[in-house]
């Protein structure tokens, strides 16, 4: 009899093990991050060169700010570069911008104003400057359009 009670022992043990023992599923999930480049302005500007008052005097330089946002996502090593240029070339007058503590004059040719733009979101100013390359400018509006493109580094 004793016997048995061991063997029911047992066999009542062996089928709790099976039983009560863990499971472990597993699920993969891909995880996707979309690319972003993206840059904006500002609102429009005018830039009105200060009114002479005193015959004999010249114009001088005149400033206006506006503002930038600069939204970018790369893979690791990867950087970016703003590039910016004139639509049309100016006369007896120059454009200048600053922004990110870089400067540049501008021309139709792009330049670079910021490098090395990687996995960021920061926005800041720009300063324009009209600047008179001529004792005296033809009066009247010019227009011109400046072009921003944000490109990956080569």
């Amino acid at each position: 009899m004793k016997k048995v009670i061991k063997i029911i022992c047992l066999f009542v043990f062996s089928i709790t093990d099976t039983f009560a023992g863990s499971a472990t599923a597993t699920q993969t999930v891909a995880l996707y991050v979309e690319e972003v480049a993206l840059i904006s302005v500002g609102h429009d500007l005018t830039i009105t060169l200060d009114t002479i008052t005193n015959a004999g005097d010249n114009f001088t330089e005149k400033s206006e700010t506006s503002t930038y946002a600069i939204t970018s996502t790369v893979v690791s090593g990867q950087t970016r570069q703003l590039e910016v240029r004139l639509s049309q070339a100016l006369t007896d007058l120059q454009l200048r911008i600053q922004m990110g503590g870089q400067e540049v004059i501008l021309t139709t040719i792009a330049q670079t104003i910021l490098s090395g733009i990687g996995n960021m979101a920061t926005a800041g100013q720009i300063i324009y400057t009209l600047i008179p390359t001529a004792a005296m400018v033809d009066y009247g509006e010019r227009t011109v359009t400046v072009n921003y493109t944000l490109t990956d580094d080569g």
